[in-house]
């Protein structure tokens, strides 16, 4: 069973490598054209073009879940701990989903502690995609015209993000199966929305892996609110390494 189980993940990743290769050289031709190197498009051309870029967009998203996922299973998930400032982060993902909330007329408001320290030693690009996720499920679940409240909140050893919105909420009985693989709400299946339902599930594990928590709180009709909280050091102390070494020889 663990040979086969071994064999299963070995195949998610290479083939992930594979498709990685020609869905990158896919994007970089399609951004050459939206650019107008290849001449100049009409209006329709760019709209057809777009979304051909926004479908391959969400395939190189989904070979990279895979790959995480894949990585989660084997236990080889890793964080690189490097100083980055989470406000920094927080605006540049807002301002990447911003067509999309423009386009559904959603508000966005954030409330900043701007005298408390936001350098965290952490993944930047890790919480970048736990942050990206929990936006992009709040505007993908969002009914036209809604609010969302992002907040960031620290203290002297860690930082809080908090992500309020005012979308149609998880069923209370299908809130403790929400970090599950392949979890999608019965009251957002009807929505025709795309989704792997891979986001929280990986969200999760690098939150974990990060040192960090991850909870939701929510009513179906009224909306969510997503907490993560990160330490500002995600590294993790010697004398922890050496505890999880002692415990992974034990048979």
């Amino acid at each position: 069973m663990a040979k086969a189980s071994r064999m299963k993940f070995d195949f998610i990743t290479i083939a992930s490598h594979q498709l990685r290769t020609p869905l990158s050289a896919m994007k970089w031709f399609l951004e050459m054209l939206l650019s107008g190197s290849g001449g100049k498009l009409t209006r329709r051309q760019h709209d057809f073009i777009n979304e051909i870029y926004q479908s391959n967009e969400r395939m190189i998203r989904l070979v990279n879940d895979l790959l995480i996922v894949s990585r989660i299973a084997q236990g080889t998930l890793k964080v690189v701990c490097r100083p980055f400032t989470l406000q920094t982060l927080l605006w540049g993902v807002m301002k990447e989903l911003k067509p999309l909330t423009d386009a559904a007329n959603i508000t966005v408001v954030t409330k900043f502690d701007v005298t408390a320290r936001t350098e965290i030693n952490g993944d930047e690009d890790k919480v970048r995609q736990v942050v990206r996720t929990i936006l992009d499920n709040a505007i993908r679940y969002m009914i036209h015209g809604g609010l969302i409240i992002v907040k960031c909140v620290a203290t002297l050893t860690s930082v809080t993000i908090q992500i309020q919105d005012t979308g149609v909420g998880i069923p209370a009985q299908e809130r403790a199966r929400v970090f599950q693989q392949f979890y999608r709400g019965s009251n957002v299946v009807r929505m025709r929305t795309d989704g792997s339902g891979l986001g929280l599930y990986i969200a999760k594990a690098i939150v974990e892996a990060s040192r960090g928590t991850i909870g939701v709180s929510s009513a179906e009709g009224k909306g969510s609110l997503f907490s993560v909280t990160l330490p500002l050091d995600c590294a993790v102390p010697k004398k922890q390494k050496i505890e999880k070494t002692k415990k992974q020889l034990i048979f």
